[in-house]
């Protein structure tokens, strides 16, 4: 009997050895199924990148180069590995609410992305590429 625990290290990207050993000490010291450290498979969960194409509204008499900054920094954040989970299904309908809570934004759409996305185990879902355009 073993458990494979999936790893998403800070800020994405590869496993380091120090990681690793710390997740397999933790899971040693408290795991269900005891010291044994073959009990316990270390996995780094694959990122699934979305690519993004979003046009946006923008209020009359606000600064389109500011919205669209603002805009991207919210996108950027709500996709950041560190404010996801594994297999965290994506709903377009909690992006499309962030992006309207930007002041200066009238309304947005994002098309061609599905309304969910649900990822396989141990995969979790960032971003890939992102383009804004505004009227």
């Amino acid at each position: 009997e073993y458990v494979i625990v999936f790893v998403a290290p800070e800020g994405g990207g590869p496993l380091s050895t120090e990681l690793y050993n710390k997740v397999l000490d933790t899971c040693t010291s408290y795991g269900a199924l005891g010291e044994w450290y073959k009990r316990y498979i270390i996995k780094v969960a694959v990122e699934d990148p979305v690519d993004i194409i979003c046009s946006l509204g923008i209020d009359y008499g606000v600064n389109a180069e500011s919205v669209i900054s603002s805009v991207t920094a919210t996108i950027n954040s709500f996709f950041h590995i560190d404010n996801s989970d594994i297999r965290k299904v994506f709903l377009i309908g909690e992006l499309h609410s962030q992006v309207m809570a930007v002041s200066g934004v009238s309304w947005v759409e994002f098309p061609g992305l599905p309304y969910m996305i649900q990822p396989d185990n141990g995969h979790i879902i960032t971003l890939g590429n992102l383009v804004i355009s505004s009227s």
